[in-house]
């Protein structure tokens, strides 16, 4: 049973997707990288979205010799997101691409290994992003390699209940997550590792509460909150020293400041 309308982060699906692959894409000297933001979020099925970028890394590893592979947001409009899978193999002769979505086609290549594909993966991606009120198309061509573009409806991470934790220690930043997701299990909990990436999750996202350590090793806690003060899109943030009794500061907070849901 697939459910297409929970909120899923895109970024998320595609880093489960690369992760999956690494050990692949190590065999074959190619480099994985993606540089979604955070904010795109779209309404739709975490597995079927999953099917859509694992198909389409999955093939560009088949013909892409050692070079590097990409997941990036193109182009942000006004009601969808443009998200690319670009590679840097072989290409698709110009004459075939027309044939990449046709299910009675069974448009197959053997992989630059030999890999065999059964020719139906892509009108099966082509149906799932159908499925999500989007679009996909490709450009390519012979030895310059392919572009994928997929087209999704919006559907924001909501702001009104980003919580901003700020500590150079992972382990740290994953306590302080648990913690809040207890008390507020419907928060969007965003993570930094210095002061320079609190300012800039701020500025982006207004959370409605900030946890910051104090002895971060570029901006300290004290250097962050004259920081955050100074501004005026983030002066009337709340913001909660991990020095302090932890705790009991963010439930008192946080109740305070977000609606709790039950």
């Amino acid at each position: 049973m697939f459910d297409l309308n929970r909120q899923k982060s895109i970024k998320d699906i595609v880093k489960k997707n690369v992760n999956s692959l690494l050990g692949l894409a190590h065999q074959k000297q190619v480099k994985l990288q993606t540089t979604l933001p955070t904010n795109v979020a779209v309404r739709g099925d975490r597995h079927m979205l999953g099917q859509v970028f694992g198909n389409l890394i999955g093939n560009s590893l088949k013909f892409t010799p050692a070079a590097h592979n990409h997941i990036e947001l193109i182009e942000e409009k006004s009601d969808r997101w443009v998200i690319g899978v670009r590679d840097t193999g072989i290409g698709i002769p110009e004459g075939d691409v027309h044939k990449l979505f046709k299910i009675e086609e069974k448009y197959t290549r053997k992989g630059l290994q030999g890999e065999k594909g059964t020719g139906l993966g892509l009108p099966v991606v082509q149906e799932i992003i159908s499925k999500h009120n989007g679009t996909i198309e490709v450009k390519s061509h012979s030895g310059s390699g392919t572009l994928f573009l997929i087209t999704l409806p919006k559907s924001r991470l909501k702001t009104n209940e980003n919580v901003l934790v700020v500590d150079d220690e992972h382990g740290m930043r994953m306590l302080h997550t648990r913690y809040i997701k207890r008390v507020l299990p419907d928060a969007n909990v965003l993570h930094a590792s210095d002061g320079a990436g609190a300012l800039q999750l701020a500025r982006e996202f207004n959370p409605k509460v900030i946890i910051s350590d104090n002895d971060m090793p570029d901006i300290n806690g004290e250097e962050l909150v004259r920081n955050l003060k100074s501004d005026p899109t983030t002066a009337n943030i709340p913001i909660i020293s991990s020095q302090d009794r932890i705790q009991m500061q963010i439930a008192k907070r946080l109740s305070s400041t977000v609606q709790l849901r039950y």
